[in-house]
């Protein structure tokens, strides 16, 4: 099933690996202006969880997708959201900034003006920080979390971090790019899912990916049990279309797909 109009295209698809069910969502769309972030609240201090469904619904979106402030106590890297610069923060200290430049680096998720999504990679914030200056304005929406999973249509493997643990069998989410303006969001579930769900290791969640031979680019997004992809049915509602369980875990933000048409409603 899914949704079309002449500014988007939406298909959900479902599948079955390593006893773990996954579902995902192919997504095209006209205007780079349509892949968009939301946050649950104005600035990235205060901490307001909502579900999924609300911030969809705010927003709009045809589908959505939970990002990765929920994490944010544990991954202190760049965040720009919709041209707007939230971190590092203008009211930070210079102590403070000379401080988090130096800090180890992870993997930052950049989607572009041209709706284009790229991977900084760095030893230390400052080497990413460096890299996103020289993008300028073009940067529309920064993320960190990673890995990347996916660069250059090359499969990546082997990243290891107990924070994200990468080991475990979990609920896992990415975005992916598979063309200009073509994307593919990808959710597998996880042990909290009855019945008969292992969940994946992150390998297993690459392995995954790299089984859609058209991905360009993957970006592994906070998984767990705020794994969460959201659909809009019937211009009407929207509903959570992951994780057979049920469970709705509040979030802070959204990456997510709006369309860019009016129908006529002229008689």
């Amino acid at each position: 099933y899914g949704y079309e109009d002449p500014s988007i295209s939406v298909r959900i698809g479902r599948g079955r690996i390593h006893k773990t069910d996954y579902v995902y969502a192919r997504v095209k769309i006209a205007f780079p202006s349509q892949i968009r972030t939301m946050m649950s609240s104005e600035n990235l201090s205060k901490k307001e969880d909502v579900l999924g469904t609300l911030l969809a619904k705010r927003a709009k979106a045809v589908v959505a997708i939970s990002g990765v402030l929920l994490a944010d106590d544990m991954v202190k890297g760049p965040v720009v959201m919709q041209g707007k610069t939230l971190r590092p923060g203008e009211n930070a200290t210079e102590s403070k900034l000379e401080k988090w430049k130096k800090d180890n680096a992870r993997d930052t998720l950049v989607i572009d003006d041209a709706g284009d999504l790229h991977v900084l990679e760095g030893d230390t914030w400052a080497s990413v920080l460096e890299q996103l200056e020289a993008m300028g304005d073009s940067a529309v929406n920064v993320l960190s979390f990673g890995p990347a999973l996916v660069v250059n249509g090359e499969a990546r493997y082997g990243y290891r971090n107990r924070q994200i643990s990468t080991h475990r069998k979990a609920q896992r989410m990415a975005i992916c790019q598979t063309g200009p303006l073509e994307y593919m969001l990808i959710s597998s579930e996880g042990p909290e899912d009855p019945p008969d769900m292992n969940g994946l290791t992150l390998d297993q969640f690459t392995e995954l990916i790299a089984s859609f031979p058209d991905v360009i680019t993957a970006y592994n997004l906070d998984g767990g049990s705020s794994t969460t992809m959201i659909f809009r049915k019937e211009n009407e509602f929207w509903a959570k279309i992951n994780g057979s369980s049920g469970k709705k875990r509040q979030i802070r933000d959204i990456i997510y797909f709006a369309d860019a048409w009016l129908p006529n409603t002229k008689k």
